[in-house]
């Protein structure tokens, strides 16, 4: 079983079997594979297919000719910040209240 697999570490289809190319190796001292000099900046860059995005669909607000165009994410964040805002100022405005009623 070691033999196979030291054989199969030094193939060439080891880079297809694990995934990248093996750039060392060794078994009980004993070197499968070394290669001092690999350098990946040296390589030539894989080209890749350019990445499509998909249009995120957006909610128009108009008011008297004003247009607000904004995706769903940001409206719902919009959103979350106001109610945060709300709940802040009427704890202060409550306790306010609760402490001036009090003395």
């Amino acid at each position: 079983m070691k033999t196979d697999l030291n054989t199969l570490i030094a193939s060439d289809s080891a880079s297809d079997i694990f995934g990248a190319p093996v750039l060392n190796s060794e078994t009980d001292g004993e070197v499968i594979v070394e290669d001092p000099t690999y350098n990946p900046a040296s390589r030539a860059p894989v080209e890749t297919a350019p990445v499509i995005e998909e249009q995120e669909d957006t909610v128009t607000i108009s008011d008297d000719g004003l247009e607000i165009n904004m995706s769903e994410p940001a409206r719902n964040s919009l959103i979350g910040i106001l109610v945060v805002v709300v709940l802040i100022v009427g704890c202060c405005f409550g306790c306010g209240t609760i402490t001036i009623c009090l003395l």
